[in-house]
């Protein structure tokens, strides 16, 4: 199974996680408190996937993942209907489909459809639907008996309606243990200094990518002016991260980080109504994965 370690990149993309291995099941909680900003934000997560082997080293990957996300605002923000703002659904059908091109190389590709709203009808309305997709070619020498520092690329696409960020986002990732307790991982959206303090336990200083687009169903009157349509939020975020291995297969991980920038965006027909931004709002996210 070593053969198709890198395909969580492809969740990291389209959920700016930051696992490095494949998740058959992820519980993940994140926090961020209103000290310091106009807003704070929680989010439960709950990610499940199912390898399926074919013939000639292809793989198909079935996953699903849900995010329930509250969000408040202070009292000093524009006025709005903020019940409406208070909780998003979130929930991803995800395909991965990777084969072996040769010796060196692996290709990877996923399709998932899916739906983010508010759900203030209790309805699921056609606006509320999603499309994401990435694709990425991985060459994987981190277990190689021939090579001295193990490492491994990853280059590729991804375009994910419901991160945040509405853009493709180009997918680079170098991996390399360069001493027997130090390792990196360089790129988008994830980059990482790792200290192995043995086999269970590990450190990372990170940086990475973090956010969620939601649907607003029947709209969201801004200032009794402007109807918008559409909430965008996205972070970037430094800290540290905390690993341990429970089991050979299980593990628990805590992050903790504060933001560079956090922006929430409330759009019409893609043009920004309200703008929200700050500097240094902290983030902490706590979780246990069953791995490959």
């Amino acid at each position: 199974m070593r053969l198709i370690v890198g395909i969580i990149c492809l969740s990291c993309v389209c959920s700016f996680s930051s696992a490095q291995l494949v998740d058959i099941v992820r519980l993940e909680y994140t926090t961020v408190p209103s000290i310091g900003s106009d807003f704070d934000f929680s989010r439960q997560r709950f990610a499940f996937n199912y390898p399926i082997k074919l013939k000639d080293e292809k793989y198909l990957f079935f996953g699903l993942e849900y995010n329930s996300i509250h969000l408040n605002f202070k009292d000093s923000i524009p006025n709005f209907d903020q019940t409406k703002t208070d909780q998003f659904r979130l929930l991803d059908v995800n395909l991965t489909y990777t084969f072996k091109i040769n010796d060196n190389w692996r290709f990877a590709a996923r399709l998932v459809p899916g739906f983010s709203s508010n759900l203030v009808t209790k309805e699921f309305l056609f606006d509320d639907t999603f499309v994401s997709g990435t694709v990425v070619f991985i060459k994987d020498k981190k277990a190689s008996k021939e090579v001295i520092k193990p490492y491994r690329v990853i280059v590729g696409m991804a375009y994910s309606n419901t991160s945040g960020f509405i853009f493709p986002i180009p997918f680079i990732s170098y991996y390399k243990k360069f001493h027997p307790k130090w390792s990196y991982n360089l790129g988008v959206p994830t980059t990482n200094l790792q200290y192995h303090a043995n086999e269970r336990l590990r450190f990372k200083l990170l940086g990475q990518l973090d956010g969620f687009t939601s649907n607003l169903q029947e709209g969201l009157l801004i200032n009794d002016e402007r109807l918008a349509d559409r909430i965008r939020m996205n972070l970037l975020l430094l800290g540290l991260r905390y690993e341990y291995k429970l089991t050979h297969n299980i593990e628990m991980y805590l992050n903790t980080t504060h933001s560079v920038r956090s922006r929430i965006m409330l759009r019409a027909t893609r043009e920004n109504i309200l703008s929200l931004a700050k500097q240094k709002v902290f983030n902490f996210t706590g979780g246990v994965r069953l791995k490959i």
